[in-house]
């Protein structure tokens, strides 16, 4: 099994904006951390997810 931790608010990295213009990415208000572990099995290659409290 391997964790991830999504990331809830956007991250620029390209976009159309005129120079000198400023544009607003809405994104999310708070901290709460979303922890998942995912492993995949061999024999069907399905994958299996598991949504924990945290990851140690």
């Amino acid at each position: 099994m391997d964790a991830t931790h999504p990331q809830h608010n956007p991250v620029a990295g390209y976009g159309w904006i005129k120079r000198g213009q400023d544009h607003e990415i809405p994104s999310n208000t708070g901290r709460q951390c979303i922890n998942i572990n995912g492993a995949i099995d061999c024999a069907g290659l399905c994958p299996i997810t598991r949504y924990d409290d945290t990851i140690t």
